[in-house]
């Protein structure tokens, strides 16, 4: 028996909440600075008046001065390398390799459980997803195996890289409840849609099951 699900495109839903961390607007904090420091200048100098200070309240204000010119001067010299820095790379379409993900997700479930997932790769593995797109759908497809199957069953991981898309291939060796073959069959209506591609559950006669992701680059 075999179903199979495309999965569509769709446009990813914006965080919520996500405006709450907001970096700072530096350029105004820069400009606020530097505005702050001519303030400290113009009283300095404002003070200056002949007779009415000291050689040391003198002294104390061409320090000010001096303070308040080098912080302006630092701040002037961040904003500019800040200004001309290259933009930091974005996790948005960064390269991804699926296999160093099944790899991960693995490793966590056998020092959690100790159960044995064993994983391999042919081919170029990466594509521009976001890593917590492809976490969740490895962990997805790992979790409901595991969920349905009894301890000494194995799992199997293989990632294939083709020219325009790579498929996952998730192999599940041991016997499913017919809760556990359901669960299964209902994978694909569960995986994040703006992933796009094609999924295929395939419930083998010899025993076991097959689930098969093509994922586009």
């Amino acid at each position: 028996m075999m179903s199979g699900s495309e999965i569509m495109s769709g446009t990813p839903r914006p965080v919520a909440g996500a405006d709450a961390h907001a970096a700072p607007d530096l350029g105004r904090l820069v400009h606020s600075v530097i505005n702050s420091t001519a303030a400290i200048t113009f009283s300095a100098n404002a003070l200056r008046a002949p007779g009415h200070l000291t050689e040391s309240s003198l002294e104390a204000l061409a320090r000010i001065e001096q303070s308040a010119k080098l912080v302006a001067d630092a701040v002037k010299t961040f904003a500019t390398a800040l200004r001309d820095a290259p933009a930091p790379p974005s996790d948005e379409g960064a390269g991804v390799n699926l296999y160093d993900v099944c790899c991960e997700i693995a490793a966590q479930r056998r020092v959690a459980g100790g159960r044995a997932i064993s994983c391999h790769a042919v081919g170029d593995s990466r594509g521009r997803w976001k890593r917590a797109q492809v976490t969740g759908l490895v962990t997805l497809l790992v979790d409901t195996a595991l969920a349905h199957l009894d301890r000494d069953a194995r799992v199997t991981l293989a990632v294939t890289g083709v020219r325009r898309h790579v498929r996952l291939d998730m192999r599940v060796r041991g016997s499913l409840s017919a809760r556990g073959k359901a669960a299964c069959l209902e994978i694909p209506s569960r995986v994040d849609p703006s992933l796009g591609g094609l999924m295929m559950v395939t419930l083998l006669k010899a025993g076991g099951t097959l689930l098969s992701m093509h994922l586009p680059r």
